[in-house]
């Protein structure tokens, strides 16, 4: 049965997907991973799924410019001491195989290593990915010989996989540990692949080709044919955008282009959209423990200090807020202010103004959409004044002639216990319908109190945020 049959296209380089007039630079990087029993068909699905990539990129001309793989190396190559680079690790990677050869392991690991951190700073795997290749193996040889630190090796030979899966030790050409450590290094570069991708690594591919993204697309065995994956590095965010994926039945050619061209389209229409604009004030979820409200209100005092004046109304609007300690307990707030409507009779003279500021607590409970509330409140009260006309018949000519004809009411300071009942309905998951009425009873000033028990009838609106 097959154990690690997938390939790794990797490393696409494009500058910001953005809708500009002026083309985005895109380079492609063919880097693949194959599976041992078909090398074969694994390099020509991989060339496939290359070429769809690269056919998408292309029918987007006025955004992407595609760079291809001759162009990619001549990137590398023009970057500055690449080639007095290449001859010392060179030199190098030579004396380290002519050591590991004459069996001096230690000396061939102090020199490849040597080699390969110059070949890694110059990025020589996107022009040489073969030679490099080569040199990883026998440092990586050098290391099991010396028996001393097997993680080191088994790093060597999954990047090794990496940059020539057709290179493949078997029993009879290596020893049998070290085709048992290959293949358990298989295992570890496919574990990788399944799990992610290295952003770090990402990022200096990016800064090699001097663009914004790097895309790797993966492909996977699964039970029922293969797994596509598509990555994508984006560069301003520092991160991989989340993975797009597609189910082929086989590697044929047609399906797996066809599969490259389908992810590159996803993430390049993402891409080209104008970034919406961020809307800086958010929708309220209706969780919050804070609410406010806004009623009508319409007040009675059944205690007036004329008698001959019959009940009459003041009307305005009463202004809460509240904070839920619980679910069934909450504190409240609230002010209103009123203005008085004539009387029937008509003795009140002008009307008046009332302010009444609110503080207490309360206890509610809901049923379904429904919920009933108590509240029980501090109240102060101001009211401007009160002119009631004395004598009946001068109400029609008018008691502002004469002040001895009226009398005037002063409550400057009004204290009392308010308590308010109400019922409410949510319409919305932030906002609530509601009804109630209040009465209170002023119990200062502790004498002359001949204004007093205001009863209230009240309907609005609650939000909560």
């Amino acid at each position: 049965m097959r154990r690690s049959f997938f390939i790794l296209i990797a490393f696409l380089w494009a500058l910001p997907l953005s809708a500009q007039v002026k083309a985005e630079r895109v380079a492609v990087m063919p880097i693949v991973y194959v599976g041992v029993e078909e090398p074969g068909l694994a390099l020509g699905a991989a060339d496939a799924l290359l070429r769809g990539i690269q056919a998408e990129l292309r029918s987007r001309q006025g955004q992407f410019q595609l760079l291809d793989r001759e162009d990619l190396r001549e990137v590398v190559k023009t970057r500055p001491a690449f080639d007095e680079s290449i001859r010392l690790a060179a030199s190098w990677a030579e004396m380290g195989v002519t050591k590991y050869k004459e069996l001096d392991s230690e000396g061939a690991v102090k020199s490849l290593e040597q080699a390969l951190a110059i070949y890694q700073s110059v990025r020589w795997e996107l022009v040489e990915p073969i030679q490099m290749a080569e040199v990883m193996m026998y440092l990586a040889l050098a290391h099991l010989d010396l028996r001393k630190d097997l993680a080191r090796p088994l790093e060597i030979m999954a990047e090794m996989i990496r940059l020539d899966p057709t290179r493949v030790l078997k029993t009879g050409f290596y020893p049998e540990d070290v085709v048992q450590f290959y293949d358990s290094a298989r295992d570890t570069l496919e574990r990788e692949l399944r799990s992610g991708n290295d952003v770090e690594d990402a990022k200096r591919l990016a800064a090699v080709a001097d663009v914004q993204h790097v895309v790797v697309a993966t492909v996977l065995p699964n039970a029922g044919g293969f797994t596509v994956l598509l990555h994508w590095f984006d560069g301003d965010q520092g991160n991989f955008l989340p993975v797009e994926s597609l189910e082929v039945l086989s590697l044929v050619d047609s399906g797996m282009e066809e599969a490259g061209s389908r992810l590159t389209s996803r993430f390049a229409a993402c891409l080209l959209e104008p970034t919406p604009v961020t809307d800086t004030v958010s929708s309220s979820t209706g969780d919050s423990a804070w609410a406010i409200d806004l009623n009508f209100a319409y007040v009675s005092f059944l205690d007036f200090p004329e008698s001959q004046v019959e009940l009459f109304g003041n009307y305005g609007a009463t202004f809460g807020a509240s904070f839920l300690m619980t679910r069934e307990f909450e504190v409240l707030a609230a002010a209103q202010i009123l203005t008085s409507i004539r009387d029937n009779d008509g003795f009140l003279n002008d009307n008046f103004t009332t302010l009444r500021g609110f503080g207490g607590v309360g206890l509610g409970y809901s049923f379904g959409p429904f919920r009933a509330d108590m509240g029980m409140l501090l109240e102060a009260s101001t009211i401007g004044d009160i002119k009631v006309c004395d004598d009946i018949n001068q109400i029609i000519p008018g008691c502002n002639d004469d002040p001895s004809d009226y009398t005037v009411y002063s409550y400057d300071l009004l204290v009392g216990i308010n308590v308010r009942p109400r019922i409410k309905l949510q319409v919305v998951k932030s906002i609530e319908v509601q009804v109630g009425m209040s009465g209170s009873f002023y119990f200062f000033p502790l004498s002359d109190r001949d204004l007093n028990l205001p009863l209230t009838v009240e309907s609005g609106v609650q939000y909560r945020f």
